[in-house]
């Protein structure tokens, strides 16, 4: 209850971002819970042209195109998810990838955020899209995976994800020689008003998503099966009511009631496959399980009572927060088998890198601290490297007197050990931001796509600090989080304030994968990056 209190939704569409959660597919879950509740959409939309409305949907998401009958509303809402997570994988990824291209290309100026604008609002406009929709989405999206961080419900230990990077080879070539004028479409009779639209250049390699693409067919599924859950609990709680108030009982029959023998039109008589029973329970209302609802409410002649309504449930219909820290979490952090080196990186005082000596060959570990110290022999674990004075993440990553010894390619893991403290926090964002930015522009150079990037940090700083954000940005995209185990590996000094409600603040390990952008779509940018990289 104080989750569902939290987020910044209506109350239903809040309900459908938890079930999504829960059943692995938090990412699409929040899209379309947002999209429940705002306008514009991301597909334009203009006024009073149904049709045109349609064909622009259509180049997104088309019904025909799945063997899965769905609402007017529920395709809508996968139109529109599907055209943010086109503008995602198509814009998004190409303006993330300039972006680490400008950060190891030291000989050219750095563009400010602002170059950005205008590209963007010629590309949305080619593709019917709304720009500042679809910011706006982005905006509410991480607000939203923020107050799920402060809370920590359970499904976040294990995260899908985003559908949209699926499959890995998605290709769209924009043709740019045709031009599709809007006087061509058939029964289209322009508003004067809507004149200027004409000008447009739109993109006419349609459609721009197929239904195989962004795992489509199974978010309709997951949304079509969880949208008749909801509507049945709904139902359920209204019988419930009146079981104790008015001492309803539901008519326990098996032949349902004949709808025709209700409107006095069934010539079967005594022939019917159906009840003529004023006692007999009706026939489902295929309108009342979809979002659009029935519009004939208490007059409606089939069902809306959960009696009738058999829904196979695909979730808990509890969201309950994650379990305490266990020793367990050693063994999730560390490579299998012993397979591969560890990089442990602003560990201040060593004493993570020390404690993960304990569990892990002390001589494939190399441990880098922010600043210079002084160790004692007896305290630092024999054959663990070290590496001094190593406050920007950057030295490392570029080379120089800070330098690996062993190659790049064999890290299995690098770990992030984020113990700051409040006056830290402005300047710890901005050495993240770096730290992703280099091991995104070394990992994607030297094709390490098996690397994972471990996190460790107090989940109210974790929020703060848009940490998830600023990964993303990177093509780094969280897979796993857990609560961190202060007793096997190590404490933490950072001590926030403490929590609020039912709000959670303690440590807790993030886990990221690398999910490189397409190289069909963007060409050998791995060449590119390691031609900057090593002509600086």
């Amino acid at each position: 209850g104080c989750l569902l209190n939290s987020l910044p939704l209506s109350f239903d569409a809040s309900v459908l971002a938890l079930k999504f959660g829960d059943t692995g597919s938090i990412c699409e879950g929040i899209l379309i819970s947002i999209m429940l509740d705002i306008q514009p959409l991301p597909i334009v939309q203009p006024f009073g042209h149904q049709q045109l409305c349609k064909m622009y949907r259509n180049n997104y998401f088309e019904e025909e195109g799945i063997d899965l009958q769905t609402g007017k509303k529920e395709a809508a809402l996968v139109g529109n998810l599907c055209a943010f997570q086109f503008w995602q994988r198509m814009f998004k990824d190409k303006y993330r990838l300039d972006c680490l291209i400008n950060v190891v290309n030291t000989h050219e100026p750095k563009a400010s955020n602002g170059f950005v604008a205008k590209p963007e609002d010629e590309w949305c406009a080619f593709h019917n899209l709304v720009p500042t929709a679809l910011n706006y989405i982005s905006e509410i999206y991480d607000d939203i995976m923020g107050t799920l961080h402060r809370f920590r419900p359970s499904f976040l230990v294990k995260i899908n994800p985003p559908m949209y990077l699926q499959p890995s080879e998605f290709h769209h070539m924009c043709l740019r020689h045709e031009v599709l004028e809007l006087e061509n479409v058939n029964s289209l009779p322009l508003e004067a008003e809507n004149s200027h639209l004409d000008s447009h250049r739109r993109c006419a390699a349609t459609p721009y998503v197929s239904p195989a693409d962004f795992g489509t067919t199974t978010v309709v599924k997951t949304l079509k099966t969880l949208i008749k859950e909801m509507k049945t609990q709904s139902a359920a709680d209204r019988v419930t009511y009146r079981e104790l108030v008015h001492g309803y009982v539901q008519p326990a029959l098996e032949n349902e009631m004949c709808v025709f023998f209700l409107n006095g039109s069934c010539n079967r008589g005594d022939t019917c496959h159906f009840s003529h029973s004023s006692r007999a329970p009706r026939p489902i209302c295929k309108f009342f399980l979809t979002l659009q609802g029935c519009r004939n409410g208490n007059s409606c002649s089939f069902s809306h009572d959960s009696g009738s309504l058999v829904s196979s449930s695909i979730t808990s219909g509890i969201c309950s927060q994650e379990n305490r820290a266990t020793s367990v979490c050693c063994k999730r952090l560390l490579p299998a088998a012993g397979d591969g080196h560890i990089l442990v990186m602003n560990d201040k005082s060593l004493q993570f890198a020390c404690k993960l000596c304990n569990y892990y060959d002390p001589t494939k570990i190399i441990a880098c601290t922010p600043g210079p110290h002084s160790f004692e022999s007896d305290s630092v674990t024999k054959g663990l490297k070290i590496l001094q004075n190593l406050a920007d993440p950057s030295y490392l990553f570029i080379g120089g007197e800070h330098k690996l010894s062993v190659p790049w390619t064999k890290l299995s893991r690098v770990f992030w050990f984020a113990d700051i403290d409040s006056n830290e926090s402005i300047s710890e964002q901005v050495v993240l931001q770096k730290f992703f930015q280099h091991i995104a522009i070394k990992t994607l150079s030297e094709k390490m796509s098996d690397l994972q990037v471990i996190v460790i940090m107090n989940n109210a700083k974790f929020v703060q600090l848009q940490v998830e954000r600023l990964a993303r940005e990177c093509f780094l995209f969280l897979g796993e989080s857990f609560m961190f185990d202060e007793a096997t590996l190590g404490w933490f000094s950072d001590t926030p304030n403490y929590p609020r409600g039912m709000q959670v603040s303690a440590p807790v390990a993030y886990i990221f994968s690398m999910h490189p952008p397409t190289g069909i779509q963007f060409g050998d940018y791995a060449s590119e990056l390691r031609k900057v990289l090593y002509s600086n």
